[in-house]
This record gives C-alpha cells, sequence and structure tokens, in this order.
C-alpha cells in the first residue's frame, strides 16, 4: 500500500511539473561539461559577399550554402563562434568603456556567437532537445549595431526593419517545422534594448550607428504539444552585411534553465541596475528601473546620462559627472521616457521622507532647501559617501537654505539634530 502511494504521487508530481510550465532539461546546457565544452553542439557559418542575403527575421531551412565551422580554443574574438570564459565583453568595454557586460552568465563557460566577423556575415549554434515539459528557456546577452543610412531603412514588404542586424532562436521538429521562434532586430523602438549613441566623429561620414544591447536576459521558447519530441534549438546572428562596423554578437548560456518572467527580454521594466564604468564622449545612456539604480560609474565631458527608477537613485563612491557632460536622476517608474528635468524648474518640493524632512530641489545644483514641519532646526550636517565632513551649520527655524553650487557632482548625506532633540537622516544629490 506504501508503495501504491509513493509511485501515485511520483505521477502526480510530474503531471503538476508538465501542467505547469517547467523548462525543458538538456545535457551540458551551461557548456560546463569538461573536457568537450561544446559537445551536443554544431556550428555553422555562412558569408554573403554580394549582400544579397539579408533576410530580416525570415529564416530559410535550407543550409545549402552554410559550411560547418568548428570553435578552436577559448575567447577567440575574432571568430564568428567561440567559448568565452569570464570577464567583460570586450567591444562593448573596449569600444565605448561602458557598460561592464559580463560574457558569462552562470558558472565558467558561456558562448559567444558574432555576425560579420572573421569574413562570415552569419554565425549559428544548433543542438537537439528532448522535450519533457512546456517550455525552453536560455540565458542571452545580445549587442546590435543600428545604422541611421537611408539605404537601411525600413523599404520594402519583404525588408520591415531595413537592412538592419538581428539575433533569433527558434525550435524545429525533425522535419524542419517551426515550433516556436523569436527574432530581435536591430531597432530603436524597441524598449527592451538599451541604446548607445554614436557621435558623428566616431565613424565614417553617413556611416552614424546606435548600438543597441540586453544584457543578460532569459529567451524562452513555447513546447506545448510536444512532449517526448526531439527537437533543435536553433540560435542565429546576422550582421547588416553593408558594413562591417554594424555588427550582431549573442552571448549563449544557461540553456534549459528556470527562468522569472520578470526575467524574460520583453520585460523592459527590470527591477534594478548598478551602473559601473564610464560614458565616453559622445554618448548617451538611458537606464530605468522599476526599484532602485545605484551608480558608480563617471560620465566624461561631452557624454550625457539619464537615470529614473521608482524607489531611489543613489550615486556612491567613484560617480563622477566630469566638467561638460550632461546628467539627470529623477524618481520615476518604468515609461519608456527619459526627460532632462533641471532643478530650478522644479517649484514644488518633493513629498517628505518617512522621517518628515524634506530636500528639494533634489537634485540640485545650486541651492537647497529643508524643511521640517514638526519642531525647528537645531543643526545641520553634510557628509560627502566617503564620510568626509563637508558641512556643519546651527540653524533656529523649521526651514533653511544651503548653497551647494561648490559642492562636488554626487550623493550626500544630511544629518539633522532638531530643537526635541532627534536626529534625522536624509540624502540628496549635487548635479
Amino acid at each position: 500500500m506504501i508503495k501504491f502511494i509513493k509511485i501515485a504521487l511520483t505521477c502526480l508530481l510530474a503531471l503538476f511539473v508538465n501542467l505547469t510550465g517547467a523548462q525543458v532539461t538538456c545535457d551540458n546546457g551551461g557548456f560546463e561539461e569538461s573536457p568537450n565544452h561544446l559537445n551536443n553542439h554544431t556550428f555553422k557559418v555562412y558569408q554573403d559577399p554580394d549582400k544579397t542575403f539579408n533576410s530580416g527575421c525570415f529564416t530559410s531551412n535550407s543550409e545549402t550554402n552554410y559550411l560547418s565551422y568548428s570553435p578552436s580554443g577559448t575567447d577567440n574574438f575574432t571568430a564568428p563562434a567561440t567559448l568565452v570564459s569570464p570577464g567583460n565583453d570586450l567591444f562593448l568595454n573596449s569600444t565605448y568603456g561602458l557598460p561592464n557586460v559580463a560574457r558569462v552568465h552562470n558558472g565558467n563557460y558561456a558562448v559567444r556567437l558574432e555576425g560579420r566577423s572573421g569574413g562570415y556575415e552569419v554565425s549559428k549554434m544548433k543542438r537537439t532537445v528532448t522535450v519533457d515539459a512546456n517550455s525552453f528557456n536560455f540565458s542571452f546577452s545580445l549587442i546590435l549595431q543600428h545604422s541611421n543610412k537611408a539605404s537601411h531603412v525600413p523599404n520594402t514588404t519583404d525588408h520591415p526593419h531595413g537592412r538592419q542586424s538581428f539575433f533569433k532562436a527558434r525550435l524545429k521538429t525533425s522535419s524542419g517545422v517551426v515550433v516556436d521562434s523569436i527574432c530581435i532586430v536591430a531597432n530603436l523602438e524597441d524598449c527592451f534594448l538599451n541604446q548607445l549613441h554614436n557621435a558623428e566623429d566616431y565613424l565614417p561620414a553617413g556611416e552614424e550607428t546606435t548600438t543597441l544591447y540586453t544584457g543578460w536576459v532569459c529567451g524562452r521558447l513555447n513546447t506545448t504539444g510536444h512532449i517526448d519530441e526531439v527537437l533543435t534549438v536553433e540560435y542565429t546572428v546576422e550582421g547588416c552585411r553593408d558594413n562591417s562596423l554594424h555588427r550582431a554578437i549573442v552571448y549563449i548560456d544557461d540553456q534549459c534553465s528556470t527562468c522569472n518572467d520578470e526575467d524574460l527580454y520583453t520585460n523592459c521594466c527590470k527591477p534594478d541596475l548598478t551602473a559601473v564604468g564610464l560614458i565616453a564622449p559622445g554618448f548617451n545612456q538611458q537606464e530605468e528601473r522599476s526599484q532602485w539604480i545605484k551608480s558608480t560609474n563617471t560620465i566624461l565631458s561631452n557624454a550625457k546620462a539619464i537615470y529614473h527608477a521608482g524607489d531611489y537613485v543613489e550615486m556612491n563612491p567613484g560617480f563622477e559627472a566630469a566638467s561638460g557632460s550632461q546628467f539627470a536622476v529623477y524618481i520615476e517608474s518604468c515609461s519608456n521616457s527619459y526627460v532632462y528635468r533641471p532643478s530650478q524648474d522644479m517649484e514644488e518640493p518633493l513629498p517628505a521622507q518617512s522621517n518628515g524632512i524634506r530636500i528639494y530641489p533634489n537634485p540640485s545644483h545650486s541651492l537647497i532647501t529643508l524643511s521640517y514641519e514638526a519642531a525647528d532646526l537645531k543643526s545641520i550636517t553634510i557628509t560627502g559617501m566617503d564620510g568626509k565632513r563637508i558641512l556643519a551649520r546651527p540653524a533656529n527655524s523649521r526651514e533653511m537654505q544651503i548653497d551647494v553650487s561648490g559642492f562636488s557632482n554626487g550623493i550626500y548625506l544630511v544629518t539633522v539634530e532638531t530643537s526635541e532633540g532627534k536626529i534625522l537622516n536624509s540624502k540628496f544629490v549635487k548635479n
């Protein structure tokens, strides 16, 4: 009787897992199998010197013109496909100084595919999976370059996005029928693609480019109705073909992994971000999060950055907005809108914090006003994030103005002692 109950419970649990859409399982999904980290995976490349093959999100099942490719070594960044080890993506990091996008999501290895590398415009990786659940999940980090050339803009029904680079993942049956697919084209309107804008000085005239990237996100392909079937998963990146500067790079890791809805690439409102690195002259970084953003990066002269988040934006030690840069932060959850909001235009004080202190305008580049309605202020101390005291001043009213124009840009701690003997803390941003 006990044995029967255990078997019955096991069967019910298996049924429940399938009905709730658990992920497909597979061997070597994270490329950690040693010594052959690319076991179960095959690679193909395609060269199109006549620039006639650009297919947008349409990808033919025919591989007549493809060549088999065998990646060799690790971290071969000039190859169309390579195994990679931990570290930051060199294209973004060395070209722009930001952002620091990791090459590996989990473990010690991932795979990097690139279109427009080594003379090949298309790079493809494939493997098979046995379907035992209703979704196939994988992690990816994508970099696409969008060309602003007139010849690349949408112009025909066959190329609704124009001649732009793209990434595609799809599942196919043994007979070639596509079960499900996702395709991401270099499209400036997609909110899940972070944008880095080039100044024209960085490329030849007429080749102005916007670099787009996702960071590590999750892709999900639907396998409903194909339980116990063997399907082929196929990843493809293709450059725009007209210019070697217009790249398509994708890192793949954690195949058959668990994926939360908030991590899906289509979710344009991620919860948090830690911004690091440099924003180079001529570039504009725009970031939004539902909860918070913490910044330790440097915004160089003639660079721009706008950060807004639902709960708070915090500039930590190491943050600097250089003279000649443009920088704005404000409290707002995801809106897919980025607006410079000069502090002098802010006429109304922000809502009081939970301890009753109001500081406005915040951020500010000149004067701030501190107010506390419950009692008079007795003293005010302002401290930098490094712990150094910047200002200490007595007070004898419920409101006081302080000139912060001489402060370096960054975040500051404010400690207030009231006439009732209370010690209250708050923060403000000097921009």
